[in-house]
């Protein structure tokens, strides 16, 4: 069980603090105008745009899993705490993708792919600091800037308003996994630097290239751009301990 740092324990209070009064499933009206239209995007086929939603849905309950996983590791205290506040976010993140996926009236299966990924994630041999490494800072980190860059290219005015909307929850997710992983690579090994760079280009390959003109992939412009993107995650963890 991971020792409560008064450094950690402040910062992760505050951010519970923050919870109580950002978290959209708190507020006392629906944030939600479910009333707007949805305008599915032109550039994607339906399958795709119904599979990248029932990806979200599943992102989102098997991020509940790890938090579960954490919290068990943790034991009673502050981070325990911001977890079951994050547990309430993803479930009512995926209630929101689930009404919305209603509301397009059909249903796909998120991709294999993406639900092997977060099974190997979530298997029983993974550590509580590759869990926080996973789910917190890869991929809550990732669902951010993919929220914001999904929001400058959708035609929907429903499904942009969630994004906006869910974005404030995954930044302060996000936020906990860059305080709590220094701490958890304390007390365990190092070495993860290689994993996390699979897991990210693994992940990213599955939720954008699925998406793009085979053309772009062929021509290598998303690997230069991915290999720029990694770049920038590499130095974010090497500054948080990850070697």
């Amino acid at each position: 069980m991971l020792k409560t740092e008064d450094a950690s324990h402040v910062k992760v209070t505050g951010l519970i603090d923050k919870a109580a009064e950002q978290a959209i499933c708190h507020q006392s009206q629906d944030p939600i105008d479910w009333n707007l239209p949805i305008q599915p995007p032109d550039w994607l086929s339906d399958q795709q745009y119904v599979r990248m939603v029932s990806n979200l849905i599943y992102g989102e309950k098997a991020t509940v899993k790890a938090c579960e996983k954490l919290q068990a590791y943790f034991g009673p205290g502050s981070y325990t705490d911001f977890l079951t506040s994050q547990i309430q976010d993803e479930q009512h993140h995926a209630h929101i993708y689930e009404r919305y996926l209603q509301m397009l009236d059909r249903e796909i299966d998120p991709s294999p792919e993406w639900c092997d990924l977060i099974g190997d994630c979530l298997d029983h041999h993974t550590s509580p600091v590759a869990l926080m490494l996973a789910f917190h800072v890869l991929l809550e980190g990732e669902a951010v800037f993919l929220q914001k860059l999904i929001g400058k290219h959708m035609s929907c005015p429903l499904f942009r308003q969630m994004n906006d909307k869910i974005r404030t929850d995954e930044a302060r997710h996000a936020a906990f996994g860059r305080v709590m992983l220094p701490e958890l690579i304390k007390q365990e090994p190092k070495g993860l630097m290689t994993w996390a760079r699979d897991l990210w280009f693994a992940s990213a390959n599955i939720l954008v290239a699925e998406y793009l003109d085979p053309a772009i992939r062929a021509s290598g412009m998303l690997d230069h751009w991915l290999e720029t993107r990694w770049a920038g995650q590499e130095e974010l963890l090497s500054g948080l301990g990850v070697s």
